[in-house]
């Protein structure tokens, strides 16, 4: 599980951005690793494999939907 620290440090760093950048970069790196997870879920994978990728693509789609909705452009 990631550091609170690092969490807090990462929501400071997003509400201080006033270009967007940050927020359209690390949206950016969220949606290649989506589309990553979705192609490694299509091959044959054994259950435990397949149900960690499924896991692991809710975490990445709930952090998209987040990014999305918390974070817009506040210009």
């Amino acid at each position: 599980m990631a550091d609170p620290m690092m969490l807090l440090e990462i929501e400071e760093r997003l509400y201080a951005d006033r270009t967007g950048e940050l927020r359209k970069s690390m949206l950016d790196q969220l949606l290649k690793l989506q589309n990553a997870l979705n192609t490694r879920r299509r091959l044959l994978n054994d259950r435990r494999s397949y149900l960690e990728i499924q896991a692991a693509l809710q975490a990445v789609t709930a952090a998209i939907t987040v990014m999305r909705t918390v974070f817009v452009d506040r210009r």
